[in-house]
């Protein structure tokens, strides 16, 4: 790197020379900035165009255009609701609902009547603490 004194001692063609390659250099590497800011904005549009292609209308095309249409119930419009959009809200109501099975009452004392005859084994388990304690109760005694 040249500083300011020591161009003040370089040769004025010196000098220009020096200018001119560093305006090749600038348009070399403005050229090159240009050249990838295209690049990019092909990449982008072709991600843009990807993205549509598969998140857009076409790939959630249905088979009968009339499946699904939204409607104005009570005053305001209906978004995402397939149940209210496809049905027909002037249908009566049913007078009959469907009743739903009774459930069978559970006997009493099914459980360890079951369990009656698988073996038991008796585990004991113990915490961290009651067994320091033992040992220091242990320590202690000898």
């Amino acid at each position: 790197m040249v500083t300011g004194v020591q161009t003040c001692a370089l040769p004025i063609s010196l000098l220009i020379q020096m200018f001119l390659n560093q305006q090749e250099q600038q348009e070399t590497l403005t050229a090159e900035v240009r050249s990838l800011n295209e690049k990019m904005q092909l990449m982008m549009e072709q991600m843009v165009l990807a993205n549509r292609n598969r998140f857009g209308r076409s790939s959630e095309k249905m088979a009968d255009a009339s499946q699904i249409s939204f409607r104005e119930v009570d005053g305001t419009i209906v978004f995402f609701n397939e149940a209210e959009a496809v049905c027909d809200l002037d249908a009566p109501e049913p007078e009959h609902l469907e009743e739903s099975a009774p459930r069978p009452v559970k006997k009493k004392g099914k459980k360890e009547q079951d369990l009656s005859g698988l073996p038991t084994h008796r585990i004991d388990h113990y915490s961290v603490l009651s067994l320091l304690q033992f040992a220091l109760q242990a320590h202690q005694l000898h």
